[in-house]
């Protein structure tokens, strides 16, 4: 850690045990006490042998993601720390190592939630992204919930799941687009307690043995409800899949059942 109990908290780690390589560990942290995130890379996998924790512009909590390709490149993409770089507010960014992680090139602004000036409200990157390589490729989902700036998130307004990889149209940081909206799934206003999850949330993306198929899967709310002293929404998981590189995505699917209702 850096010295303190709370500084560094919530991991998210790859592992390299391709023989000969520098670099077998890269994580990222974050912490409480700092509200900031970090970046380090181990250089054993039986020894506590770790470079210096170096910061980067992520919101500290759990806003970030981490991915190593098949040649090596680190990528992280990280939703923007809003308290320390205001101007970004809502922002959704991505860099990449090609030296084992050991430093990254300049972040690139993927998504611009528009949320800078006095008064703005619209959707922006607030905690679930994930990411995934393939040939070499970064592959980024994210989900945007609705913001006021001067009154913060309302999770329960409005939210999707949103898409980029590199070779999208367009320039960034345009390229990225809506897969799952109220259009293809359900949506509903989550209601009771919060735990920081919108109506539409915290995707995660894999893909196929051979990958040629990209799949994301998400959380939904449900209209049903549930708990005794803080009724809140019951939630259902959906997957959608892409079989053209991220190009177009099929229309989500429920995954889980109905009955009996679990959350």
């Amino acid at each position: 850690g850096l010295g303190s109990t709370g500084q560094v908290e919530w991991p998210r780690i790859v592992v390299n045990d391709v023989p000969g390589s520098t670099v077998k560990i890269n994580l990222l942290s974050a912490g409480i006490d700092s509200d900031s995130s970090f970046y380090n890379h181990g250089t054993s996998l039986n020894t506590n042998q770790f470079g210096d924790w170096i910061f980067y512009r992520a919101l500290s909590d759990e806003a970030y993601t981490i991915a190593r390709s098949e040649n090596g490149k680190i990528g992280v993409a990280f939703v923007n720390n809003d308290e320390k770089f205001p101007v970004d507010k809502g922002d959704v960014f991505f860099m990449e190592s090609t030296n084992e992680g050991i430093s990254f090139q300049q972040p690139v602004k993927i998504f611009d939630a528009n949320l800078s000036s006095s008064g703005s409200k619209g959707l922006g990157g607030f905690r679930g992204i994930s990411i995934i390589y393939t040939d070499e490729q970064p592959h980024v989902v994210f989900e945007t919930v609705y913001f006021e700036v001067g009154l913060g998130y309302f999770p329960g307004i409005a939210s999707n799941i949103r898409y980029w990889n590199p070779s999208l149209t367009g320039s960034n940081p345009n390229k990225s687009k809506a897969i799952v909206d109220s259009t293809n799934v359900p949506f509903y206003l989550r209601g009771g307690v919060g735990d920081n999850l919108a109506g539409i949330c915290r995707p995660v993306i894999g893909k196929s043995d051979d990958e040629n198929i990209l799949f994301v899967a998400m959380m939904v709310a449900d209209s049903s409800m549930g708990g005794v002293s803080v009724p809140t929404s019951f939630t259902n998981i959906f997957l959608t899949l892409s079989a053209n590189n991220g190009t177009s995505w099929k229309a989500p699917v429920q995954i889980t059942p109905n009955a009996p209702r679990k959350d």
